[in-house]
C-alpha cells in the first residue's frame, strides 16, 4: 500500500517544477526529488483531485563550488520548499550539498543548521555553522560555532577551529553526513552489537536510528587514520512498558591500531570532547554536573594521551 501511496505523491508532483530542476544533474536531483515527495506524500490526498500538489521549486537547488574542479557543485535549502516547517526548527533548516566527484557527485553535507557560510581563503575552502545549542552542551538558543574544511583527497569537509578560533568540539565532532551501520569499520559494527545485548540484557532493546550513535573522529594517536565514537550524551536503552529507567550506556572511544581499532577509551555518563589544537586531543570534563552553566567557572578538563596500547589521562 506504501509503494501505491509514494506513486500517487509522485504524480501529482508539478511537471513544470520538474522541468525547472531538469538543469539540474539527474544524480543529484533524483535523490532529493525522492526524499521531497516522501517528506510531503502525507499532505496528499489521492481522492481529492484539487487538494494538496507536491511542487518541488526549483529555487530550492543553488550552484555552489566547493572542490574547484570546475564542475558545478550544488546546494539545496529546504527553507525554500513548499512547506518549510517539515524541514525547520528551533536547530535552523536542513540543508544539502552534493559534490562532484569521480566523474558523479557525492552527499558531503545533510544537516538542519542555523548559519551556513560557504568561503574560500587562501586557496581553502571553509565552511562555518551554526548548530542548535545542545550541539555545544547548552541551550537550544545558544550559538554553537563550528568549522569545516574541504579535504580533497577524503572528498570531505574535515573539522577545524570554528570562525572565532574555538577549538573545543563538546561531546565530541558533529558529523555533516551520517554514516549507515553497513558502512562502518567491523570494530564499530561489532560495538553495536554489543550495545544491542546490553540493552537486552537490562530488559530494553538498543534505540531506534542506530546511525546516529557513532561517527568517526579526528586522528588521536597521529598514525592518519581517523578514530570513532560509539555513544552520545543522549544514550538511552528504549524500556518499553517494563517501568525501568535505562541504564548508563557505556560510551567506547575506538583508537586505529595496526591496521584495526582497539578501545582506547570506556565510561559511562562520561562529560568528553575534543581539543583540536595543537593536535587533536580527547579530554573528558571533570564535574560537568556542578560547572557546566557556570561561566565563572569552567569546567576542569583532562587530557588523554596515547601510549600505543590505550589513551590516558595525563596530569
Amino acid at each position: 500500500m506504501k509503494r501505491v501511496f509514494l506513486g500517487l505523491a509522485a504524480a501529482v508532483v508539478s511537471a513544470c517544477t520538474l522541468a525547472a530542476a531538469a538543469a539540474v544533474p539527474e544524480p543529484v536531483r533524483k535523490p532529493v526529488e525522492a526524499f521531497y515527495i516522501r517528506e510531503h506524500q502525507d499532505m496528499v490526498d489521492p481522492d481529492d483531485p484539487n487538494g494538496f500538489r507536491i511542487k518541488m521549486p526549483s529555487a530550492i537547488f543553488s550552484k555552489v563550488d566547493v572542490n574547484g574542479d570546475g564542475v558545478t557543485d550544488w546546494m539545496i535549502d529546504y527553507e525554500r520548499a513548499q512547506n518549510p516547517s517539515l524541514f525547520c526548527g528551533t536547530g535552523g533548516c536542513l540543508r544539502q550539498v552534493y559534490v562532484s566527484r569521480d566523474g558523479g557527485y557525492v552527499l558531503a553535507f545533510d544537516r538542519v543548521i542555523r548559519q551556513f557560510k560557504l568561503r574560500r581563503a587562501k586557496g581553502q575552502r571553509l565552511l562555518d555553522l551554526d548548530f542548535h545549542g545542545s550541539t555545544c552542551g547548552g541551550a537550544g538558543v545558544e550559538e554553537c560555532p563550528r568549522g569545516y574544511i574541504w579535504d580533497e583527497g577524503t572528498g570531505r569537509f574535515i573539522e577545524r577551529p570554528n570562525a572565532r578560533g574555538g577549538t573545543w568540539l563538546e561531546g565530541g565532532p558533529s558529523p555533516l553526513v551520517t554514516t549507515p551501520a553497513s558502512a562502518a569499520p567491523r570494530a564499530v559494527r561489532n560495538q553495536l552489537q554489543r550495545r544491542s545485548a546490553f540493552c537486552a540484557a537490562a530488559g530494553g532493546k538498543a534505540p531506534e536510528g542506530e546511525d546516529s550513535v557513532f561517527n568517526d573522529l579526528p586522528d588521536l594517536n597521529g598514525d592518519g587514520a581517523r578514530d570513532w565514537v560509539i555513544g552520545s550524551s543522549y544514550d538511552y536503552c528504549e524500556m518499553g512498558e517494563t517501568g525501568k529507567d535505562s541504564p548508563p550506556i557505556p560510551t567506547v572511544i575506538l583508537v586505529s591500531k595496526a591496521g584495526d581499532f582497539v578501545v582506547g577509551f570506556e565510561g559511562t555518563d562520561v562529560s568528553w570532547g575534543i581539543d583540536l589544537a595543537p593536535s587533536p586531543t580527547f579530554k573528558t570534563v571533570e564535574g560537568a554536573d556542578d560547572c557546566a552553566f557556570r561561566e565563572e567557572k569552567p569546567c576542569a578538563r583532562i587530557a588523554w594521551r596515547w601510549n600505543g596500547e590505550m589513551l590516558v589521562h595525563t596530569p
